[in-house]
């Protein structure tokens, strides 16, 4: 499974930034926490992989592996998440009333790490889960407001974090994706591996709707980094002309491509649907399902990539283009196809 997330520190509101939570069987994750339109420097990993943990504090320094107390705190979040998304399966959960608990282990064979424990409201769904030490002490905790179904599977869409007893972010789920498959070296810092690039099989999964203006690229700027330059550029141009009107961009960079998976145009989505008829320019895209690659490098995107895509297209099917969602900086992308049309 992997979710991306939007959220907003209690902190510093002004400064919007994105989680990406992967999770994969047996015992691999990884997230990925960037500020929204920051610097590869603004970008910090954890990684899970097997009984070894690391972390790399941006993307330009060295990953270290985790050990005692900070490798045990780190795969406590790493449960939380994944306990919660997944919930009520992957886990050996005891009744204590309304609450459910289960015990954290670092080993098989060792002694419990600490434990997470589920409040649950009138219909047996979390209302929050919280992960605490081996001592008993709350060390973070999660507070659902929201829920939704992706495939079948209902999973949080809003949530609450508090660490220590004091207010973290607030996160709105953007996206989430089911059976996911990776390399396992997609679950190892960079300076870790030998290569490049993820793989992966075509997964199909929802997607949610969007309403999107389409900009097409001038000819000579159909290559990624001028791309990129004139996507930050014509994002800052249209935030203006919305400003007042009650508006405003999802985080969210999106770029429309070719057969070859060559850039043709930027794609801006607004946060919201508007009331009322949409602005000139914008276009209402449901939700529906779409195939989707990841890929660490922009560049690695093809043709026979997108034709790998196309190919999940119903036949008589028209739906739009396939883009791609730009990862937070320095982290993996991803190449959508669209399985249903334009309302």
């Amino acid at each position: 499974m992997s979710v991306v997330s939007d959220l907003t520190f209690d902190s510093a509101p002004q400064w919007p930034h994105r989680l990406t939570a992967t999770w994969m069987f047996p015992d691999r994750a990884r997230f990925e926490l960037a500020l929204v339109g920051g610097r590869p420097a603004d970008r910090s990993n954890e990684f899970h992989l097997g009984p070894r943990l690391f972390a790399q504090a941006d993307a330009n320094s060295e990953s270290v592996e985790l050990e005692g107390e900070s490798r045990a705190s780190t795969l406590g979040m790493f449960e939380l998440r994944r306990a919660l998304f997944l919930w009520p399966q992957g886990f050996d959960w005891v009744a204590e009333g309304a609450l459910r608990r289960c015990d954290l282990f670092l080993e098989p064979a060792g002694d419990p790490i600490g434990s997470l424990v589920a409040t649950l409201d009138d219909d047996g769904w979390p209302r929050s889960m919280s992960v605490r030490s081996a001592d008993g002490s709350v060390n973070a905790t999660l507070t659902v407001g929201a829920w939704a179904s992706t495939d079948g599977r209902e999973h949080p869409t809003e949530l609450r974090l508090e660490m220590a007893g004091q207010a973290v972010w607030t996160e709105r789920v953007a996206e989430v994706a089911l059976n996911v498959n990776f390399r396992d070296d997609y679950f190892l810092p960079v300076d870790r591996i030998a290569g490049d690039g993820v793989g992966g099989e075509v997964r199909v999964g929802e997607i949610t709707a969007l309403v999107v203006r389409a900009i097409p690229l001038a000819r000579e700027r159909r290559e990624w980094s001028a791309a990129l330059e004139d996507e930050a550029r014509l994002r800052g141009e249209v935030a203006a002309e919305l400003a007042g009107s009650g508006r405003i961009l999802r985080p969210t960079r999106l770029m429309q491509v070719d057969g070859q998976g060559r850039p043709t145009a930027v794609l801006l989505a607004l946060e919201e649907f508007p009331a009322g008829p949409l602005p000139t320019g914008w276009e209402a895209r449901p939700a529906g399902r779409a195939a989707r690659l990841w890929f660490e490098r922009l560049d690695r995107i093809g043709a026979p990539d997108v034709a790998r895509l196309a190919a999940q297209v119903p036949a008589g099917g028209d739906p739009p283009p396939p883009y791609v969602r730009i990862g937070a900086e320095g982290g993996p992308s991803t190449l959508v196809q669209p399985l249903n049309g334009v309302q």
